[in-house]
């Protein structure tokens, strides 16, 4: 009989194999199907850390930073540009959207605290939106349906700053892809100076301004066919306007002065240069 024991541990500890290795699967089974909360409270509690902020529209940047020309980007401003989730706006289920239209208009949409049809989404007005992380980022995909039921597709990403305002995202990225940096700046006089410029629209060094915005509301209208940077020093309204051409590391201002029928600007004079320091 002795030669029969290791046989019969053997089949035994088969048999002890195989009678726990359904009860794992059906552990892991119900694990991995436990049905997501539907709760207006949870789905609030998840979401709305994650979409609180202000969005820009990804392909538009992207050809912006590329073409370093908000001018050359305008074809990629169709459609919505930029989204505000306002932290402070949530009321009962909902959260009222600010919207961005072309650099230009804007409107209000409802965003419900109700699942979409799609993982990870929420139910926007008659559209949706959905946020999924990609190689660690955070993005928001919108679903937008329009005219005749179509479904135009955007991508957004966040902008770092907490801000309420609906147009600070799109400055921040711009500001940030195009110009922000250190400098040397040598004027019409050849004098040269330190000038810095940070993503988020502050100037140092370039006396008396103390602020910076790269107009990206290019509407067709008079005179709108340069790319321009406005300065001011906090107290004088309107800005003081330059055209710019960005090549490698050289930033050049332009004065402009409008055309006979002033329908269009034109570029004037060089008035300054300025040399990013790595």
């Amino acid at each position: 009989m002795k030669y029969f024991i290791l046989p019969l541990l053997a089949l035994a500890f088969l048999a002890s194999c195989k009678n726990k290795a359904p009860k794992q699967e059906q552990q892991q089974d119900t694990i991995s199907t436990k049905p997501s909360s539907n709760t207006t409270a949870d789905l609030i509690a998840k979401f709305k850390p994650i979409f609180t902020g202000n969005w820009v529209k990804i392909s538009y940047i992207d050809k912006v930073i590329a073409t370093k020309s908000p001018l050359a980007a305008m074809d990629k401003v169709k459609g919505i540009t930029c989204i505000l989730f306002d932290r402070h706006k949530v009321e009962g289920d909902s959260l009222m959207v600010l919207l961005g239209w072309e650099n230009h208009d804007s409107s209000e949409s409802p965003l419900r605290f109700k699942r979409g049809k799609r993982e990870n989404s929420l139910q926007l007005g008659d559209s949706e939106i959905q946020y999924s992380v990609i190689k660690g980022d955070t993005v928001l995909t919108l679903y937008w349906v329009g005219e005749n039921h179509k479904v135009t597709t955007t991508v957004y990403k966040k902008s770092p700053l907490a801000n309420d305002n609906l147009g600070t995202g799109l400055e921040y990225f711009i500001n940030k892809g195009l110009v922000a940096g250190n400098y040397i700046m040598t004027d019409s006089n050849a004098v040269k100076s330190k000038v810095s410029l940070s993503a988020n629209g502050i100037i140092k060094g370039f006396s008396p301004f103390k602020t910076y915005n790269i107009h990206n509301d290019l509407n067709e209208e008079p005179m709108d066919n340069l790319d321009r940077i406005g300065f001011s020093d906090g107290k004088t309204v309107p800005y003081t306007w330059f055209t710019f051409k960005i090549t490698g590391d050289t930033l050049k201002l332009f004065s402009t002065k409008p055309n006979a029928d002033s329908s269009l600007l034109e570029i004037d004079k060089l008035r300054y240069t300025l040399i990013r320091q790595k």
